[in-house]
């Protein structure tokens, strides 16, 4: 209709000429639609266009499908773009930036093109939320290598983090330093420096470290030449009062506990002395065992009740730190406490 309108005489008068009028602006619109579907250039632009054709009541003259898509595209995409355009990306901080686009961008918009010039920012703040994300779940499963491997991530440098997450940071990055100088003075057999900075609960925690397990024998020889010994583990009789017996015969035990970073148990042991006569314990044999774990006594005056039994008149109170590496339990030095002598209220 419109080819043929343009065919008559300007000033020709007919009865439809308003009607070919309406299908030249249709077919113009039509055409700028068309072209707009080909650039893809912009969904503000053709939604637009698609608004005005459709005002025009050409909308059924785009036939293609796939056009008709496109256009459809446009038309819910159009809100949301201006909602993001609407962020001040420059002026907000990272944290607040990163919610705000999070907020706005659906995965509609994605690869809109009005928003090529931000999308790689929200890009980079969906991976950041993936790696936050992360990071929360590795802080809650105390998986420190984990929680180092993200602490390191370029795109969390300077993220404004949680204390919560600043202290699992600095702490797994310090268990880190601390692994790395242990398996280093493992490799030189360095026992001084060993017991300086063993820490059984380390051990316990990385025990599945691959380092580790390549190095678990040789960390059992220097812990046995370096911990063991009381005198390396802290492990000591108490100053004043470590033995207590009552008129009614009720026996309370202290001793001086281990280096926490050694041994959070001991155990306690009633053996008869060694057969050799010299004075030491046979703890191959014992009438009484007990393991006591630090946190017992530490609630009150610190001493560990035993109950007495009158067939350990002789025997020997003995007392072992057990150093937990969760790969392997080792005993320290036995520790003889006093004896139970013939006096129900006596204690050598």
């Amino acid at each position: 209709m419109d080819q043929l309108g343009g065919e008559l005489p300007p000033d020709y008068e007919y009865d439809d000429r308003d009607s070919v009028r309406l299908a030249g602006r249709q077919f113009d619109m039509l055409l700028q639609l068309e072209g707009l579907i080909r650039e893809a250039s912009s969904d503000l632009a053709l939604a637009a266009a698609w608004r005005s054709l459709s005002e025009l009541e050409g909308d059924g003259l785009l036939e293609d499908a796939g056009d008709q898509q496109m256009a459809q595209l446009a038309l819910q995409r159009e809100e949301l773009i201006r909602q993001v355009q609407s962020i001040p990306v420059s002026e907000l901080d990272v944290r607040e930036c990163d919610r705000q686009l999070l907020e706005a961008w659906p995965a509609l918009l994605d690869g809109c093109p009005d928003l090529q010039d931000i999308q790689a920012r929200c890009i980079q703040a969906r991976s950041r939320h993936q790696l936050l994300d992360a990071l929360e779940s590795a802080i809650a499963d105390n998986d420190v290598p984990r929680i180092a491997e993200l602490g390191a991530e370029p795109l969390l440098e300077g993220w404004p983090y949680s204390a919560q997450q600043r202290v699992s940071l600095d702490t797994a990055e310090r268990e880190l330093r601390c692994l790395e100088e242990i398996e280093a003075v493992v490799d030189r057999g360095d026992s001084e420096r060993f017991a300086a900075i063993f820490d059984a609960d380390l051990f316990r925690r990385h025990q599945d470290r691959e380092s580790l397990v390549a190095r678990r024998d040789r960390i059992i020889e220097l812990a046995t030449t370096a911990v063991i010994p009381n005198a390396g583990n802290g492990t000591s009789k108490a100053f004043v009062g470590g033995v207590k017996r009552n008129a009614t015969g009720a026996v309370r035990v202290r001793w001086a506990w281990p280096d926490p970073r050694v041994s959070d148990r001991c155990r306690l042991r009633v053996c008869p002395e060694s057969p050799e006569g010299n004075g030491q314990p046979a703890t191959e044999t014992w009438l009484f065992e007990q393991i006591v774990p630090r946190s017992v006594v530490e609630v009150g005056d610190g001493y560990q009740p035993l109950p007495f039994q009158d067939d350990w008149v002789g025997c020997q109170i003995v007392v072992q730190c057990l150093i937990d590496l969760g790969f392997a339990t080792l005993e320290g030095q036995p520790l003889v406490l006093g004896v139970f002598g013939r006096d129900a209220g006596s204690v050598m």
